[in-house]
């Protein structure tokens, strides 16, 4: 059967690579099995993916959404498959379109995950069960952050049935071995991230008085699937201030906007690409002439805050000092944070921060009327311990996305970097700066 050959997965010495990265880990903690909790491709609420590097899918080199039963010593076995692609198999499938894993089975009951602990031997050994959230970190069936093992149901069936099994949650340590790539790994973020700068070139010639929000997502779509990547639903919004929020339109409700002379076109919080499950992102502003003074202020801060970000990347450093390097800018000009973060990980997505405490009290002090009267709480975004205290490393990703808002002016801008041993690597430069209608 002919196929496009877009090379979306990863080769067994990748997998040979994770496997012993984990199993180093594991031999650290004298953990004996670990438990990659399986649930769906995880959305943000309006449908949009997160990250598709979960834990299941790391181990795996497969889909996510399975649950992966990792022993210290053995193989593997993947539990979850859907019954559906299983029978398509045959022995002429490519070996890309199948897990790493061998001993594959459909089910992920309770029952089926202690009768595996069993086979290995683990009745009485020393387990650590979790997954890769959103964007919190490692979670385990402590803080039941899966869509499938959230009820506890499965979790507390697997208890009851191993009663001499030393369960424990995952932390996150490992997510910060996860966090630094392989080189085939790095060859996937870059492929992803060309794929999305392509695109936001088009969206630049695209947007133009009398064009709409509808060609810009066509474009971005369209544009991101030809170049070999899978697109995540944009984020726009338009106008001649556009602040923050959501498409109504992309849920089936109003229209989508046409471009007015003066409007700014924001593609932020993010576009994303993924290419074998890891991911690229890229912001964009793009304003229509007559351009606003405060527009124009807010890009300028942004681009400052962005280049101070670059500054900062250097291996060897606490992430803390890249995050108040980029904040300064606008904390300095008393400009407000878009309720974004300036900066964060990706694959996973776990360490990251937006701009200072004086810059979220400046927006909530503009919109206090709208927190009021929608009873929206007005605590800023918090940085934790554990993001500032975490160490830049060489094959680290980080999409680099400072905004700034000045009133209801706002300028998203930002892309994918990632950290080499001589510093940042800019994988994106269309999206790194304020761009005029057509200038591409």
């Amino acid at each position: 059967m002919a196929k496009l050959k877009w090379h979306n997965y990863f080769s067994e010495k990748e997998r040979d690579y994770r496997w012993k990265l984990v199993r180093d880990y594991m031999r650290s903690k004298g953990l004996d099995c670990i438990i990659a909790l399986g649930g769906g491709v995880w959305h943000v609420d309006n449908g949009r993916f997160v990250q598709m590097q979960t834990l299941d899918r790391y181990l795996s080199g497969w889909c996510a959404g399975a649950t992966v039963v990792f022993p210290l010593e053995g193989e593997p076995v993947l539990l979850g498959a859907p019954f559906a692609t299983v029978i398509k198999w045959t022995p002429e499938t490519p070996k890309e379109e199948l897990p790493w894993i061998k001993d594959v089975r459909t089910s992920a009951s309770a029952e089926t995950i202690t009768t595996v602990l069993r086979e290995m031997g683990l009745e009485r050994g020393r387990v650590a069960a979790g997954l890769i959230s959103q964007v919190g970190g490692m979670g385990g069936p402590d803080k039941w952050t899966s869509t499938v093992w959230g009820t506890g149901s499965v979790w507390q069936g697997i208890i009851k049935r191993l009663p001499e099994c030393k369960f424990e949650s995952l932390t996150n340590d490992l997510i910060m071995l996860i966090l630094v790539k392989s080189e085939e790994q790095l060859a996937m973020v870059r492929r992803a991230a060309n794929a999305l700068e392509k695109a936001m070139t088009e969206v630049v010639k695209v947007v133009r008085v009398g064009a709409s929000e509808l060609d810009v997502y066509l474009a971005i779509i369209n544009t991101t699937w030809r170049n070999g990547a899978v697109p995540s639903e944009p984020y726009i919004t338009s106008g001649p201030a556009p602040t923050t929020g959501g498409e109504l339109w992309q849920r089936g409700f109003s229209s989508p906007r046409v471009f007015e002379a003066g409007d700014v076109v924001n593609l932020g919080t993010c576009c994303f690409a993924y290419v074998g499950g890891v991911e690229a992102q890229s912001q964009l502003t793009v304003a229509i002439p007559p351009v606003s003074k405060e527009t124009t202020e807010c890009a300028r801060l942004a681009r400052e805050s962005y280049e101070a970000g670059l500054r900062a990347l250097r291996p060897g450093r606490p992430f803390s000092e890249v995050a108040w390097a980029m904040a300064a800018p606008a904390e300095l000009a008393k400009a407000w944070n878009g309720g974004g973060p300036n900066i964060h990980s990706m694959n996973p997505n776990f360490i990251g921060a937006g701009n200072s405490e004086i810059s979220g009290r400046l927006r909530t002090e503009y919109f206090k009327e709208y927190y009021e009267k929608y009873h929206e709480k007005t605590e800023g975004r918090a940085r934790t311990s554990e993001a500032e205290k975490a160490i830049l490393k060489p094959g680290m990703v980080f999409e680099v996305e400072p905004n700034a808002g000045i009133g209801r002016h706002r300028v998203v801008i930002g892309g994918t970097v990632i950290l080499t041993e001589k510093g940042p690597e800019e994988l994106n430069k269309i999206g790194t700066q304020m761009r005029l209608a057509g200038e591409a």
